[in-house]
């Protein structure tokens, strides 16, 4: 009850503040200075909140009388009957955390040096998904397999201390969730993208309302600016509203100020954007593209709870279905909200490959935090100020 009455307040205090300053003729610079305190006043309210409300751990008592959690046992494959994929599993025994069925491994000769016999290679990697679903698998661990590109970049580095390398990630590689590091004896393991901490997601939504919030209140009059010269400048609405997949592969309308002629795709259909020397675009909103204003109006999408200012970009349903075809883990961004600037945004340009965007769309997801979402606001800030023409990436 108390967190449901503090976080009313959080929320509802800009919106007195604004019709308090409208009776009693505020100055705006105190409106200002006041909505500043609130967003940051909502944030560490929350914080305080989220860190209260962290579930107990359930404990129980050893035979010498010392406390310990109580952890239910999982079931566990493991990819690799190597010496690696070995002695994981007796890590993970050991800990009475995990029941190990088996592994799953090309050479069948690994099952001659198993030290002790007791888990059996069940089959093969094309019998993955079959053997998850018949023992009731819960956790899979992909045992350490060194490839040849690792092997080169030791050698380089060896051979030359001072040398960068660079790697392009697979999507498999972007999705690892670098910030959940946990050992199993002395083998390190990282966790691929699964589920988000409650605590974050609380803290991000709070931040996205506030500052949501602010945004519209201190960009009205831009807003009312750019609606005048859409009006005035072409026929169409001044407001575009188009379907798109958020989290989960909920649909909802995108809004955004119009920037292409009225009816762009009436002859073409469902077409990507081309940057800015599309056709179809008209003067005003070329201009509009290239400092990203015209993204302004998604700031409501973020308070409706449709959006996050940072995350992936929302696709259209056409091209999900084309991505998802193409991509087998294209739905995983689909785990976050979607947002109105993110790592594609500051990092890519609109000729940016589907490939290469599902990239920092996976990184993005697999390193969520406020202070990411933070660095991103900021760095958008510099290519609204500094618009790159005719970019595809940037370091």
């Amino acid at each position: 009850m108390l967190k449901a009455i503090t976080a009313a307040a959080c929320l509802g205090a800009p919106l007195v503040l604004v019709t308090g300053a409208r009776t009693f003729h505020l100055h705006p610079a105190a409106i200002s200075a006041a909505l500043v305190v609130i967003v940051i006043g909502s944030i560490v309210i929350t914080a305080a909140l989220v860190q209260s409300a962290a579930p107990p751990v359930v404990q129980s008592r050893r035979a010498d009388g010392f406390a310990v959690p109580r952890v239910a046992v999982r079931r566990a494959l493991i990819i690799g009957a190597g010496k690696v994929g070995r002695n994981l599993a007796e890590s993970l025994c050991a800990g009475g955390t995990h029941q190990v069925v088996g592994f799953v491994d090309e050479d069948l000769t690994h099952a001659s040096h198993a030290d002790t016999g007791s888990e059996p290679i069940l089959g093969t990697r094309g019998e993955v998904l079959a053997l998850v679903e018949r023992h009731r698998v819960q956790d899979v661990f992909v045992a350490y397999a060194p490839t040849w590109q690792q092997q080169l970049a030791e050698q380089l580095e060896t051979a030359d201390p001072g040398i960068r390398i660079w790697v392009v990630p697979t999507a498999y590689e972007a999705a690892m969730q670098m910030g959940c590091v946990e050992g199993a004896g002395d083998i390190a393991l990282v966790r691929l993208v699964g589920d988000f901490h409650r605590s974050r997601e609380r803290l991000k939504r709070v931040f996205d309302l506030a500052a949501a919030s602010l945004g519209l209140f201190l960009l009205a009059p831009v807003m009312l600016l750019v609606a005048l010269l859409v009006r005035f400048s072409s026929r169409g609405p001044v407001v575009f509203a188009q379907e798109r997949t958020g989290r989960d592969g909920n649909r909802f309308m995108l809004f955004k100020f119009r920037t292409m002629v009225e009816d762009a795709e009436a002859g073409t259909g469902p077409m990507l954007a081309q940057g800015e020397k599309d056709p179809r675009l008209t003067k005003i909103g070329r201009w509009l593209r290239l400092v990203r204003i015209d993204e302004i109006p998604q700031l409501w999408n973020v308070i409706r709870g449709e959006m996050s200012l940072v995350g992936p970009r929302p696709e259209r349903p056409h091209f999900v279905r084309r991505y998802e075809a193409m991509l087998p883990s294209y739905s995983k961004r689909h785990r976050v909200r979607p947002g109105i600037t993110g790592l594609a945004q500051i990092l890519g340009g609109y000729h940016t490959d589907a490939r290469d965007k599902h990239r920092f769309d996976l990184i993005y997801a697999s390193h969520l935090s406020l202070w990411l979402d933070l660095e991103i606001l900021l760095r958008t800030v510099g290519v609204v100020l500094r618009p790159r023409r005719n970019s595809s990436t940037n370091s």
